[in-house]
């Protein structure tokens, strides 16, 4: 019987690189080479693919695989060549552009069958805080926790985390995983400390409540119809499990199963299918005809990745910018992702629309933006505020890209349409934003 081709991918860009290649090397041990034949390819730090070992047999101990200073150039591949018909890969990718679904996308485009979560789920999953919003509406409980987003007010957040948790405390980079930028703060300076380091590595930051608990985790199989493992107990001789704790000085122990009541163990395995289906929220508030509520970008990819219409999003939450900026960029984010739908699918650009504005009246506007908002042209300048400025950076970016889809030949005449409209549509959103911070009312402009 011929033997099916497992690839693993390892390695990637993120800060968790190394220790991808000890996962690895302990997948490529524990593979069953009566039934498979693995083929490695690694990810170098700065994204390039490279053809490493193939192993018909179990390797030996002493078989290390190529990291970023063993790599070896000459062997590197486009990335698309590591797709081979009826194989399986298995990516052993840590961190961001490797459980956050980017790798997944790059596989689901190729269609080649992979291990673990789907775009979505991964996306979801990789992000701590997104993951706190959705087991919140779950109704599955957690421990208690403040965010941090880069340039918003620091000594606001610390206050609130003063005033809504108790040391210690543990922050963490929402995006990172295996104990990365992680610290546990048992006061105000070192919570302080410990918001640098995780800026270090995500704009976004997650402080949760420190408790004194054990550490049991439940294996999930399955999608629609899930399956739950005997939960297991990660035993640990350390006080705070960090990255030197979990792959360097391996001080741990694993207890499967772990050593709990028995309805302990089946609350436990509840709550874990519980918190795995609710990536499927999204999709279940669509065929109810309800619309969705979004708060971030993550939240938007999560509600257009499930199929959600866009023109059901709506873009609110607790934030400092003004509502129609706000509005007007979850508009534009789903312009954007429209046109990179349109280009890939082959489908015609559907409409589009900004603050409620369809595509006429967002001409209208630009060309004549004293009648329908009683404020002329403008001229940006660093004292219409951060916010133009950075509208007028990414409106410069939109017109890049069209005149660069013109240069290579494309032929799309709707995409061009589209990329043309849209940085219209950022200059009237650069308009709209200056009458709204200048306080007028928004409202009872006649659009």
């Amino acid at each position: 019987m011929s033997k099916q081709t497992l690839i693993l991918l390892y390695g990637g860009r993120s800060a968790e690189r190394e220790v991808s290649v000890l996962s690895a090397e302990s997948v490529m041990r524990a593979v069953d080479y009566s039934a498979f034949e693995v083929k490695t390819y690694f990810i170098t730090q700065s994204g390039d693919f490279i053809k490493t070992q193939e192993f018909t047999e179990t390797p030996g101990d002493d078989e290390k695989l190529m990291t970023n200073d063993t790599v070896v150039a000459s062997q590197a591949i486009k990335p698309s060549d590591i797709y081979e018909a009826g194989a399986v890969v298995f990516p052993v990718l840590h961190g961001p552009m490797g459980e956050d679904g980017s790798i997944q996308g790059f596989l689901e485009t190729l269609k080649l069958p992979y291990v673990g979560t789907n775009v979505l789920s991964s996306s979801v999953a990789m992000d701590k805080i997104m993951t706190k919003h959705i087991l919140e509406v779950a109704g599955v409980p957690q421990v208690a926790y403040t965010v941090f987003i880069e340039g918003e007010d620091l000594e606001a957040a610390v206050a609130e985390t003063l005033e809504k948790l108790t040391f210690p405390v543990f922050v963490k980079p929402a995006n990172m995983g295996s104990s990365v930028g992680i610290s546990k703060a048992e006061n105000e300076a070192e919570l302080r400390a410990a918001i640098d380091l995780a800026l270090k590595y995500d704009s976004r930051i997650l402080i949760e409540q420190g408790v004194v608990a054990r550490e049991i985790e439940v294996g999930i199989l399955g999608n629609t119809n899930v399956k739950t493992t005997d939960p297991g107990e990660v035993v640990k001789d350390v006080a705070f499990y960090d990255y030197q704790a979990k792959y360097i000085d391996n001080k741990i122990t694993m207890d499967i199963p772990a050593h709990v009541p028995a309805e302990v163990m089946t609350q436990m395995r509840a709550y874990a299918a519980k918190a795995f289906c609710t990536t499927g929220m999204c999709r279940l508030v669509e065929r109810a005809g309800m619309c969705v509520d979004v708060v971030s970008g993550g939240e938007l990819y999560t509600a257009l990745a499930a199929g959600f219409p866009p023109e059901r999003i709506e873009f609110n939450g607790n934030n400092k910018l003004p509502a129609v900026l706000r509005n007007g960029l979850s508009d534009i984010n789903v312009w954007l992702w429209q046109i990179l739908q349109a280009e890939v699918s082959g489908e015609a650009v559907p409409a589009q629309s900004l603050c409620g504005m369809n595509a006429e009246a967002i001409r209208l506007v630009s060309h004549d933006p004293m009648k329908y908002l009683g404020q002329g042209h403008i001229v940006p300048d660093v004292a219409l505020g951060p916010n133009v400025a950075l509208l007028n950076w990414l409106r410069a970016q939109a017109r890049e890209v069209e005149v660069a889809y013109v240069q290579v030949g494309m032929e799309r005449e709707d995409i061009l349409a589209s990329l043309n409209r849209l940085s219209s549509a950022i200059y009237v959103l650069m308009l709209l934003t200056v009458v709204a911070e200048s306080g007028r009312d928004i409202s009872k402009v006649g659009l």
